[in-house]
């Protein structure tokens, strides 16, 4: 299997927090962040967000909500990596 791309990490990221991985997919996102920077920052603002919803579930998102949150970011974070190319 190929190194894991920023994309790759950002959409498994809170199951590697969950630990809903397997040892496989855990060990390229570790390898991952020891080298970018960046995605060891978004892990671990996702394992805050993970832990502040699991310590009040009362202020978790709908699935629907999460979702087109999570397609804001990735479509934000496409047109930024387009215009950094050019």
């Amino acid at each position: 299997m190929l190194p894991l791309s920023c994309r790759d990490v950002y959409l498994k990221a809170f199951d590697f927090v969950d630990g809903d991985l397997s040892l496989r997919d855990r060990a390229f996102i570790r390898f991952h962040l020891l080298l970018c920077g960046h995605c060891r920052r978004f892990v671990r603002q996702a394992r805050c967000a993970s832990d502040y919803v699991r310590r009040h579930p009362a202020f978790a998102p709908r699935t629907d909500e999460a979702d087109a949150v999570a397609d804001a970011i990735l479509a934000k974070w496409g047109e930024e990596q387009g215009r950094s190319e050019t």
